[in-house]
């Protein structure tokens, strides 16, 4: 079964008065256990096409199956990103008045499925997971850009997401974290069974990746 699928999903954009077609009639199926590259041209789609699966924007035709379910409207969708979607981004996009504690715990304050103390212990656990027990009351400006980057990865886990989706996460790191996130991705996907989908032009990533995927003019299809 497909732990999330696109149907016929098309985007376009107006831009001095001209349509942009972004993506053009994308089908795919992403299962969990599974971990996918999308790479591509810079405007080639990529980005808009996360942005659909994760719910943030919605696609002018086709749809978004998430197990074999069809998502209807936005608040629908909303509770599916919460609860099963883990979003990684680039920018990091950490809470600069925040510790790295109280990062990973923002999306526990709109999922309340955990207690408060579980919740903590759970945020504790996965800042360990990615090598920053001693970094917990640390702020942004205080971690270096990998470390930020391992916080924004320990806060999309924080709900026990199914889904990882990941925009660049590796753009603005040194070698050394590069191979550390990428290791994370591989490693979520083949031991803990999720599904992990990353945005990259980054050709290291075919390395760890199961299924790399090529984005052109709005079309997606597998690499050969």
């Amino acid at each position: 079964m497909s732990k999330i699928e696109i149907r016929g999903c098309t985007k376009n954009y107006v831009k001095d008065g001209k349509i942009v077609k972004v993506l053009s009639n994308v089908n795919y199926s992403f299962f969990e256990n599974k971990f996918y590259a999308i790479m591509g041209d810079s405007g080639a789609g990529k980005t808009t096409l996360i942005n659909i699966i994760s719910g943030i924007i919605t696609p002018d035709e086709g749809s978004i199956l998430f197990d074999n379910n069809l998502i209807v409207g936005k608040n629908e969708f909303a509770k599916i990103r919460n609860r099963n979607i883990g979003l990684v981004y680039q920018s990091f996009l950490l809470n600069h008045n925040m510790t790295s504690l109280e990062n990973v715990l923002l999306p526990t304050f709109i999922n309340k499925s955990m207690t408060k103390d579980e919740a903590i212990i759970r945020a504790k656990k996965n800042l360990n997971d990615v090598g920053l027990n001693d970094r917990i009351n640390h702020y942004p400006r205080e971690l270096s850009g990998g470390e930020q980057q391992r916080v924004a990865f320990a806060r999309a886990l924080i709900n026990n997401p199914s889904i990882i989706l990941a925009d660049e996460p590796t753009g603005n790191l040194d070698e050394k974290n590069e191979k550390y996130i990428f290791e994370l991705l591989k490693k979520l996907s083949s031991e803990e069974g999720k599904c992990v989908i990353v945005v990259t032009h980054n050709p290291k990533i075919k390395k760890y990746a199961d299924i790399v995927l090529n984005m052109n003019k709005g079309e997606l299809y597998e690499d050969e």
